[in-house]
């Protein structure tokens, strides 16, 4: 239940700095590469592992 909560929110801050590394790249930004939606990425897929475990 704890990675439900605790991850999600640091898989968002690590995409934002791929992004970052990304645009100093000069390479295109993804829509994964901000936080909202790396971290609804993750929520999703712990919550889909949380769901099939149980």
């Amino acid at each position: 239940m704890l990675v439900l909560v605790l991850v999600p929110p640091l898989v968002g801050a690590c995409m934002v700095l791929v992004g970052r590394w990304r645009a100093k790249r000069g390479e295109p930004l993804l829509r994964i590469d901000r936080f909202v939606c790396g971290t609804l990425f993750a929520f999703g897929f712990a919550l889909v592992r949380f769901l099939l475990a149980a």
